[in-house]
């Protein structure tokens, strides 16, 4: 059966949430698209991170008709307690299943777990033939 790339490129963020003592976050994107987990590298020190790294989800052609979601969450790293959850969003992948091959450059709003907005996180989604 044919094969259907999700492609999802992290782009950069913006105006995250300070979430370390002296003004700054460590922050890093984890993508879940059906269980299936991708993770940016930390950026040390900023709230205006720029990872520019693309990940792929491979989808069997039937899956299409009714894609799961996308989570994208973003956290805080930390060097001795847990990492700090800053924020997150569902994206709706039905329209880029719909649409084959055409891009979306979109910031997307983070909300925090009261639904307050904590910063931006700018994706490029599309998808594509597998072999393309």
């Amino acid at each position: 059966m044919a094969q259907i790339i999700l492609n999802v490129t992290v782009k950069e963020g913006r105006h995250l949430k300070k979430m370390d003592h002296f003004g700054k976050s460590d922050p890093y994107v984890l993508l879940d698209c059906d269980g299936r987990i991708r993770k940016t590298e930390h950026v040390k020190k900023t709230l205006s991170p720029s990872w520019n790294r693309t990940f792929e989800f491979d989808f069997a052609r039937k899956v299409a008709k009714d894609p799961p979601p996308l989570k994208v969450t973003c956290y805080d790293k930390e060097t001795v307690r847990k990492d700090k959850e800053i924020g997150s969003f569902t994206v709706d992948l039905k329209e880029f299943f719909s649409n084959e091959g055409d891009k979306s450059k979109d910031w997307y709003k983070l909300l925090d777990k009261k639904g307050k907005e904590v910063g931006e996180i700018h994706l490029e989604i599309w998808t594509s033939k597998a072999g393309e």
